[in-house]
């Protein structure tokens, strides 16, 4: 199938176009909603300004195409290669992107809010003040990917990879990162408090001047993180490891914090902290 041959078809009131192979293909500004482009090949096509709404586009190939201000509301991405994709500014509230490959796509400034990403890919994507709560990444690669200012509140990251990933500034109130693996990553300024991090690995992160008040940080692995001046008020760290830890001019007022894993020698005038360790 050549463009011509798929307007033709498309005016004629067809709307599946499963199978079908546009390499290069321009769709710039149309109406796409509701179309079942199911396993087709469509990479380096242009989708800026387009609304897919509602379309099946499970298994897609849509690789290096351009979708800047897509319109992409409960589209189905499962499988979907969308690798390198230019997705920046795009509305895709409620998507599946379930087991999706999104690795090296661009997503700055995007709305995922209340996505299915479960097992999906983005290792080294953009996803620089992406708009993401209730957004759910569980089991999700987000290896080396850009966070910083994004908002995360209430999402789920559970078993989630973000190693080596940057996250200033990122809000993550509330998320849920059960055994989520950050190790490396930079999230200074971030605010992920009342956020559940149990058994997560926050080894070598930079939490400098981040908020985690009333976090559940219990079993986590923190080796050699970097907390100075962060807002550790209320948290619970009970069997948290914090062996190497910089905790100067933290706030630990009511923390829950054993001494078993702790490096006292990193921490500067404990007593004024307020510790609540247990006996």
């Amino acid at each position: 199938m050549d463009i011509q041959q798929f307007w033709e078809q498309y005016h004629s009131s067809q709307r599946r176009f499963s199978h079908i192979r546009l390499p290069h293909a321009a769709f710039c500004g149309a109406n796409l909603s509701g179309l079942d482009f199911s396993y087709s090949h469509l990479p380096c096509a242009d989708l800026i300004w387009v609304d897919i709404s509602g379309a099946n586009l499970t298994g897609i190939n849509l690789q290096e195409s351009v979708a800047i201000w897509l319109q992409g509301l409960w589209t189905d991405f499962h499988w979907a290669d969308l690798r390198g994709m230019d997705l920046s500014c795009a509305n895709l509230q409620m998507a599946d992107f379930t087991s999706a490959n999104l690795s090296r796509a661009k997503l700055a400034g995007a709305d995922i809010s209340d996505i299915s990403a479960q097992d999906a890919c983005f290792k080294e994507a953009n996803l620089w003040g992406v708009w993401a709560p209730q957004a759910d990444f569980g089991g999700a690669c987000l290896q080396n990917v850009n966070l910083s200012g994004g908002n995360l509140s209430g999402a789920c990251l559970v078993e989630a990879e973000l190693g080596w990933s940057q996250l200033l500034k990122t809000v993550g109130a509330r998320s849920n990162l059960t055994s989520v693996c950050l190790e490396g990553s930079d999230l200074s300024g971030a605010d992920f408090s009342f956020a559940c991090l149990q058994r997560a690995n926050l080894s070598a992160t930079n939490w400098q001047n981040a908020c985690l008040q009333s976090a559940d940080v219990r079993g986590a692995d923190l080796r050699g993180a970097d907390l100075q001046g962060a807002n550790l008020g209320n948290a619970d760290l009970t069997d948290a490891d914090v062996t190497g830890a910089d905790l100067r001019g933290a706030n630990l007022q009511g923390t829950v914090l054993f001494e078993d894993h702790c490096d006292i020698d990193r921490m500067t005038q404990p007593n004024s902290w307020g510790l609540g360790i247990p006996g």
